[in-house]
């Protein structure tokens, strides 16, 4: 395996935790991850000796906010033929659709920086040192 893919290949779940955890789509969390891959690859020489985890996580997080600027301003369409209707019927587990809008709203109430911060640090254990690397 070349060096390339040894340091970036073990990163790829977290960048897609962080990504769906943004999105919460996976299917576009899984395109935006793929985005950034292309951009590391292509920059890897650019990168100047910085520490490659934070480094992808700030190539990440860079798309993550410009996806997210571009989709506020356009919203989300569904088109219905891809709509199930059991699913808009089936009755919800209250629990933990409560427990999980909650968190949701928790998280989307946080300043976009703290949210980040939190969710690089809780979900996918960068270190103090290294999310600052990426904000």
């Amino acid at each position: 395996m070349d060096p390339l893919a040894a340091a970036i290949e073990p990163l790829i779940p977290g960048l897609r935790r962080y990504a769906r955890s943004w999105l919460r789509d996976p299917a576009m969390a899984d395109d935006v991850v793929q985005d950034c891959l292309e951009r590391a690859v292509g920059r890897w020489r650019q990168r100047r000796g910085a520490e490659v985890r934070p480094w992808v996580y700030a190539i990440l997080h860079n798309l993550l906010v410009d996806h997210q600027r571009q989709h506020s301003r356009r919203g989300t369409a569904v088109p219905l033929h891809l709509v199930d209707d059991a699913a808009l019927g089936r009755p919800a587990d209250q629990d933990v659709g409560l427990h999980h809008r909650d968190l949701l709203r928790a998280l989307d109430a946080l300043p976009e920086e703290q949210r980040t911060v939190l969710l690089l640090i809780s979900v996918e254990g960068l270190s103090y040192g290294e999310v600052a690397a990426v904000v």
